[in-house]
């Protein structure tokens, strides 16, 4: 090859190849698009919100996916059998709202009425949140809690005290 030829595929500025310059552009360009598409899909998007949120616009979240906290009203929990499992109701409160919740399988040992809960499913038409299979997500107190109430009561942690 002259260097008449060699000079041709060579950009003057920077004395890199035309064609790394080609391929480095339509990569760039490409990854942008698929960037976008990403981005702005939102099929696999789930929504964290709490109860009086989507009550105050039911029509706004109707078969959007979501995961919706809230307390689980006492009293609340009615069970159902259903075939080989059971079909439970109960009510999910949160500042001040409420939404009855259905949900079918066997619930986690550890869902108790009184506690928070996160479920994950769609609320319906009718105004019912619809609970995934596996959708319940009880959420435990945490122990640090537990202790930094026990030392504001000016209890001593772990001296057999009673919880305020």
């Amino acid at each position: 090859m002259t260097p008449e030829e060699a000079d041709s595929h060579l950009s003057y500025e920077t004395g890199i190849p035309l064609w790394v310059k080609v391929l480095a552009t339509v990569a760039l360009v490409a990854g942008a698009i698929v960037l976008i598409i990403v981005a702005t899909s939102r099929e696999d998007v789930v929504y964290y919100k709490h109860v009086d949120e989507v009550v105050a616009a039911r029509g706004q979240w109707q078969g959007v996916k979501m995961q919706l906290h809230g307390q689980v009203v006492p009293g609340s929990v009615k069970r159902r059998p259903l075939g080989q499992t059971h079909e439970y109701r109960f009510l999910v409160e949160h500042g001040g709202a409420s939404v009855e919740a259905r949900y079918v399988g066997i619930l986690p040992d550890t869902f108790k009425e009184g506690s928070d809960v996160v479920l994950r499913g769609v609320m319906t038409k009718a105004g019912m949140f619809e609970v995934d299979r596996g959708g319940i997500v009880p959420k435990c107190p945490s122990k640090y809690k537990a202790r930094a109430r026990s030392q504001a009561a000016g209890t001593p942690p772990g001296s057999g005290g009673s919880p305020p």
